[in-house]
């Protein structure tokens, strides 16, 4: 599903720092990595590293700084489903 957020920049003149965070099948999903090991009774040292690594908030692209000139920021991206996206906006 295509997603296009838009929103007014509350701090014009400061550049924003923004992060796009994602929880869907591949990211963020330790389930998901739990039934990639085979759904194990009692993972071993290597399954649990791996169903933890998926645990925690990942970012689906690279941070990026938002040019303090915009009065305006557009972003568009492709959002699985089932799926969520995060995305955080910090004045630097």
């Amino acid at each position: 599903m295509h997603r296009r957020i838009s929103r007014g920049i509350l701090q014009a003149g400061r550049p924003l720092r923004l992060r796009h965070y994602r929880i869907d099948h591949t990211r963020s999903n330790s389930y998901s990595a739990w039934v990639a090991a085979g759904r194990p009774q009692d993972p071993g040292r290597g399954q649990r590293a791996a169903i933890r690594a998926r645990a925690g908030l990942e970012m689906c692209a690279p941070e990026r700084l938002v040019d303090p000139a915009l009065e305006d920021l557009t972003v568009s991206f492709e959002l699985p489903l089932p799926g969520v996206s995060l995305l955080e906006y910090e004045a630097r």
